[in-house]
């Protein structure tokens, strides 16, 4: 048996669905992790907007204390090591453990797992390191969790977010 069937067998139940539910203890649990998270961070996002809308002082502009254009590449980057990844699980599933493969008939070649998870990696340690730098810029500045009221919840959110992964 390959490894790639192997994995494929285990993406299957192994024991048919519970009697009462009719869904699978494993997809129940998945599924009552992901309604808890978006409760969470519903009340952060909510605290958020109450402790915005709750002020009369006018908050800072957003492109005066982020780099946006930077934020904006960063989550590029995440959405590519996302879709790289799901690529690399794709090419385990059909057997791929190659590197790059030539493709008869076209100039490009066809990646396989290491490829996918090579490119994974790359983004996701570009991802970090833009938010090593950001995070050393915002400090510098005084956008800290106590610094003023603008960085209190925002360092809450992704504090709570990086921790959840």
């Amino acid at each position: 048996m390959t490894h790639a069937t192997a994995t494929a067998d285990m993406m299957h139940p192994p024991v048919p669905a519970e009697p009462g539910s009719g869904v699978y203890s494993n997809k129940l649990g998945m599924w009552i992790f992901l309604a808890s998270d978006v409760m969470f961070f519903t009340a952060l996002i909510g605290s958020y907007i109450i402790l915005r809308f709750g002020v009369t002082q006018p908050w800072a502009q957003p492109n005066a204390v982020l780099n946006v254009p930077l934020t904006a590449f960063n989550t590029f980057l995440l959405i590519c090591s996302s879709v790289s990844m799901v690529k690399a699980y794709a090419a385990i599933v059909d057997g791929k453990k190659y590197f790059l493969r030539p493709v008869p008939g076209k100039l490009l070649r066809d990646g396989g797992l290491k490829f996918w998870m090579l490119v994974t990696i790359i983004c996701g340690a570009a991802f970090v390191g833009v938010q090593v730098i950001e995070y050393i810029k915002l400090v510098g500045e005084g956008f800290t969790p106590t610094g003023y009221r603008e960085g209190s919840l925002p360092w809450a959110v992704c504090t709570a977010r990086a921790s959840s992964r």
